[in-house]
């Protein structure tokens, strides 16, 4: 599912991480069905259309679209064309389904997003630059050895090694759609079969991608910086030789394997039976015209040769097995996180904190729809990298949820001595003045918060948001500074800043960056009493 999410969105060439993109839909409470689609989108900030439709309408849709089949947890399908159509025309089983279209869009809300594209884009430069250093070392050191058949063997071991590559790849979850593509084209063709553990298991925890990866990198390693250096060129062709003949009863046993026991094809590994057999008469040509002469070979070289193929064994195993743990632990917190995200499980966790009353007389800094169901209050400082931090993620909740969520601010406030002015009494004197009561109260509240902490400097401040202060400079802040004082009296603030939803304190379990994916869920489990009023009894809640 999360795959063919993804192919869409790059379809519409819309800029979104790949990763982190399956990492939301794997990690929804509600994964596989639609909800975890339709929820992931939102919190990406991209707008879409979700309705039921039939088979007998399906093709009336503008295309691309994601069409969802035979109910909420069916096969997902990515209808690109018309000719994708016929498959569904065609079906028996297809009766009934939901049908998903994104609308296009180059912007996306969430700044994970983003930091994750950017870092994957990132590492495919590198990874592209790291494959053009090696091709251009592996170039001209063969410069130096002009002959076609050294090219046309080079030529074969890069082959063979990015096909071992992509067998170890697939052998610990890394898929690449041209490769799933090319192994699941034709009749009596299942790669999955073949490379399933008991089968491709050679000895040990050593696999058949393992064996194939070790083989061609250390021909590759031989044929591009060894033969092109040394002087005994001819004995490093000879142990190349001698392996590659000990290699044909080996394709021998992998094509009777495949059409004989498993009746079933795996094109990757016919793949590199063909690079084998390519190999085995390059060789064989070589031979005859008495280019490798095989008593060369001394038992130098064969130790040599020998340790230089363990190295890059046991290098391979153990790349694979950073690989195979790393897997593990993302799936292991794919899980966890799913179980966290559950709005069940948070709302339980919630209702359990500390609850405060926050009425809507009180006079705070709001940013967002006041009628939002969600009420977010941050108790920060003007002073606190912390509360920047937490700042800066509360206003990208509402960002991506305007409808849903709303937040509130409170300062705790700094004392003053010797009458001097502190940076919360002239902000608030500011905000009173100049924003409170308008129009545009929320919209200048942002952006008077995220200048501060932008400048975090009283002097610098002032330069942007000038004004003149009445007497000691608390007068037209005085009421909101008493009130705010009675109520942290009341309430035990241990540390800034502090988060509280719909009066409940934010579990300390949870980050502000986790809620991002919660907030759909918390709105659809919090009763209808009112946004001020707190969650006034959990038995109220209903779940789905």
């Amino acid at each position: 599912m999360e795959e063919t999410v993804v192919e869409y969105l790059k379809e519409l060439n819309i800029p979104v991480s790949s990763k982190y993109c399956k990492k939301l839909i794997l990690s929804h409470p509600d994964y596989p069905s639609l909800l975890s689609i339709a929820d992931t989108l939102e919190q990406l900030g991209i707008r879409y259309q979700a309705a039921r439709i039939t088979k007998e309408t399906v093709d009336k849709l503008e295309f691309p679209y994601l069409l969802q089949i035979n109910g909420d947890r069916g096969e997902l399908m990515l209808i690109k064309n018309r000719q994708d159509l016929p498959e569904i025309d065609n079906s028996d089983t297809y009766t009934h389904g939901a049908v998903l279209q994104v609308e296009p869009t180059d912007t996306i809300t969430d700044e994970k997003n983003n930091e994750q594209r950017s870092e994957e884009t990132f590492l495919k430069a590198t990874a592209i630059i790291l494959t053009a250093a090696i091709a251009g070392i592996v170039v001209i050191s063969s410069i130096q050895v002009s002959s076609w058949m050294h090219a046309l063997l080079l030529v074969t071991a890069i082959a063979g090694s990015m096909a071992g590559y992509l067998l170890i790849a697939k052998e610990v979850g890394i898929t690449y759609e041209l490769v799933e593509s090319f192994c699941k084209q034709g009749k009596k063709i299942n790669c999955d079969a073949v490379l399933q553990p008991d089968a491709a298991q050679l000895f040990g925890k050593v696999t058949l991608s393992d064996a194939v990866a070790t083989y061609f990198i250390f021909q590759l390693v031989i044929l591009s910086l060894f033969i092109p250096v040394a002087e005994s060129a001819f004995s490093f062709l000879g142990i190349l030789a001698v392996l590659s003949a000990m290699t044909i009863p080996i394709i021998g046993y992998s094509l009777y394997y495949q059409s004989v026991k498993l009746k079933t094809w795996c094109r990757l590994c016919l793949a590199i039976d063909g690079v084998l057999i390519v190999q085995s008469v390059l060789f064989g040509a070589l031979y005859f015209e008495n280019m490798i002469p095989l008593n060369d070979i001394h038992p130098g070289i064969i130790v040599d040769t020998g340790f230089l193929f363990i190295a890059i064994g046991t290098a391979i195993l153990l790349f694979k097995n950073k690989l195979q743990k790393a897997k593990r632990a993302t799936e292991g917190e794919i899980r966890a996180t799913r179980i966290k995200n559950a709005p069940s499980v948070f709302m339980h966790l919630l209702t359990q904190q500390i609850q405060v009353n926050i009425t809507s007389e009180e006079k705070d800094l709001g940013i967002g729809s006041p009628d939002a169901p969600i009420t977010l209050l941050m108790v920060g400082s003007l002073g606190c990298s912390p509360c920047k931090e937490g700042f800066e993620k509360a206003i990208q909740l509402v960002r991506t949820y305007p409808q849903k969520i709303s937040l509130r601010i409170r300062f705790l406030l700094s004392g003053a001595t010797n009458g001097a002015v502190t940076p919360d009494m002239y902000l608030l004197h500011y905000w009173q003045k100049r924003i409170y009561g308008k129009r545009d109260e929320s919209i200048r509240t942002k952006e008077l918060l995220q200048t501060w902490y932008d400048f975090m400097d009283l002097e610098l401040f002032k330069k942007e948001y000038s004004i003149t202060l009445n007497g000691d400079g608390q007068e037209e802040g005085r009421e909101l500074i008493d009130r705010w004082k009675r109520w942290f009296e009341k309430v035990d603030i241990s540390r800034t800043p502090t988060f509280f939803i719909n009066g409940y304190e934010v579990p300390k379990e949870y980050r502000m960056e986790e809620l991002m994916g919660l907030i759909p869920g918390i709105v659809e489990e919090i009763p209808v009493t009112g946004m001020d009023e707190g969650i006034q009894n959990y038995s109220h809640i209903t779940y789905k």
